[in-house]
């Protein structure tokens, strides 16, 4: 788990009013140190992701007794939710460099508040993969919406 919340506030005022290198040292330490910081982290936790895919059935086994299934199509949902999720934090730390706390704001509802709301409206017929489904989808919508955000002028 990747918790990076590190990050400058500063220079602050108009483009043509602020010190160029101020600006370049801010972009250096919120854009390119958050998506290195991600990218460090990225591939061992993909390749963790996939080993747990792929042994899912004898973590479960160590977890649960044996009433408790998850099939291969749950399991995969979950894992392409958790990539659409890390694949969301890339535009995310762009507008966290644009400063654009409105989209950010907005955007966070459509992660998971909005998997939350799904998984109440398959009420009593909430099935593993119906919530796979209802996480990946959060998660995609998230994606979009972050790289959507960042892309509006």
């Amino acid at each position: 788990v990747l918790i990076n919340n590190a990050g400058t506030i500063a220079p602050q005022g108009l483009l043509h009013e602020t010190d160029a290198d101020a600006w370049a040292s801010n972009v250096m330490v919120n854009l390119i140190g958050a998506a290195a910081a991600t990218r460090a982290v990225l591939l061992p936790s993909a390749l963790l992701f996939a080993l747990l895919i792929a042994f899912h059935g004898p973590v479960i086994a160590l977890l649960y007794d044996d009433s408790f299934e998850v099939s291969g199509a749950a399991a995969a949902l979950f894992f392409a939710g958790g990539v659409l999720r890390v694949a969301s934090w890339i535009p995310l730390f762009g507008l966290y460099a644009m400063s654009r706390t409105r989209a950010i704001a907005l955007g966070e509802l459509l992660s998971l508040p909005l998997f939350v709301g799904l998984l109440a409206l398959c009420g009593d017929g909430l099935t593993l993969e119906l919530a796979g489904a209802a996480w990946a989808l959060s998660f995609l919508a998230y994606a979009l919406f972050n790289y959507w955000a960042m892309r509006r002028r």
